[in-house]
């Protein structure tokens, strides 16, 4: 008969030098669920060719955007997903969607998705053009 040590349970802390860390990450703040969102929406834009406004898919859409952001599917009326999803990439505008837009770009870049890169830098620009005016 072979000995095995016993996994861990996920409550028992994991002791990392002198300080103990949970087994449960933290979320990222700054990683905003809009800012999720988004992210979705070029990475669908600009690698599958996939808008909601132009098929009218929104539905499959928003429960892909569910399933990765973690958040219970219900019905789309009740979804705060699909209130922000549906008007994206202009549910924000003017300095604080470009905070957004910036705050994206840098995931593409690193990946080479230079297709999105594309669309995220003349949105950027359209919007930095608007809030001059």
């Amino acid at each position: 008969m072979l000995d095995l040590p016993l996994p861990q349970s996920p409550k028992t802390p994991i002791v990392i030098g002198r300080t103990a860390a949970s087994a449960v990450e933290e979320p990222d703040k700054e990683a905003t669920r809009y800012r999720q969102l988004l992210t979705l929406y070029y990475l669908l834009k600009a690698g599958f060719q996939t808008e909601h406004r132009d098929n009218g898919n929104i539905s499959d859409v928003l429960r892909l955007a569910h399933l990765l952001t973690g958040v219970k599917f219900t019905t789309l009326q009740n979804s705060d997903i699909y209130k922000k999803y549906v008007k994206i990439p202009d549910h924000k505008a003017g300095v604080q969607l470009l905070a957004d837009l910036q705050y994206i770009r840098p995931y593409f870049t690193n990946l080479h998705l230079d297709s999105a890169v594309a669309l995220i830098d003349e949105d950027i620009r359209q919007h930095t053009q608007r809030i001059r005016k």
